[in-house]
């Protein structure tokens, strides 16, 4: 394989391994498409000292918010769980009209999609100042991951929303998976059995991750439930949860 890059470097390679991300350029070598779909969803990230808190009902939990169009993760970080990191998504705005993955918002944005929530939510977001929206994108089920000697996985592969926290775990799983069967094969520059073991690679990962890829995306629509019957039986469903 022969790689030219944009600034004028050339390289070779017995094989290439696209693990570029959720806006990936060697997907679209692979697919001929661009597969990134964009959720309808975006987030606020932020971290502010448990002092700032004072609303906050226990710091030191990894606790769940849930409610109409959004939901909030937080969890305490640091030696003694001196900070409080948070993740907020809220399902807005509907068409994403930038080309990356981030966006400048104004001050009062992160603030006022929570407005009416408990005081401790709006008071961590509104203590954290987050000016940036971060677009939550996922990767459509592809038919296949390598063409040739090129191969795909992570993000790249299988970009999910975030919601069961198995991203980086699947990708870590790709890649264990991947060396495994090169060493297999040998490894060795032949054609065949690159291709081959890049074949048997997407056949022992696609359905594993295309399963955790849908489950995620459901799950961003049970944790944005109106208040209603809909949102009655998932707060059962999840008071039953050990």
């Amino acid at each position: 394989m022969v790689l030219e890059f944009a600034n004028g470097r050339v390289e070779r390679a017995d094989l290439v391994v696209g693990a570029d991300g959720v806006n990936s350029t060697v997907r679209r070598w692979v697919t001929g498409a661009d597969d990134a779909v964009y959720s309808g969803t975006s987030a606020f990230r932020g971290i502010v000292p448990v002092e700032n808190l004072p609303s906050l009902p226990d710091p030191h939990a990894i606790q769940f918010w849930m409610g109409p169009d959004a939901h909030m993760l937080h969890y305490a970080i640091g030696g003694n769980g001196e900070s409080v990191n948070f993740f907020a998504v809220v399902q807005k705005p509907k068409v994403w009209l930038h080309p990356g993955t981030t966006a400048d918002v104004e001050a009062d944005v992160p603030v006022s999609s929570f407005r009416g929530w408990h005081p401790a939510i709006t008071e961590m977001i509104r203590a954290a100042a987050s000016p940036i929206s971060w677009a939550l994108f996922t990767v459509r089920p592809l038919l296949r991951w390598y063409r040739g000697r090129v191969v795909i996985l992570g993000d790249a592969a299988h970009g999910m929303l975030p919601h069961h926290g198995q991203g980086a775990n699947t990708s870590i799983e790709d890649a264990f998976a991947l060396a495994a069967l090169l060493a297999e094969a040998g490894f060795s520059s032949k054609i065949d059995d690159v291709e081959t073991a890049c074949a048997r690679y997407q056949a022992l990962r696609r359905a594993r991750t295309r399963a955790i890829q849908r489950s995620s995306w459901v799950t961003s629509s049970l944790l944005h439930l109106l208040d209603g019957p809909m949102a009655e039986v998932r707060n059962r469903k999840v008071a039953r949860v050990p």
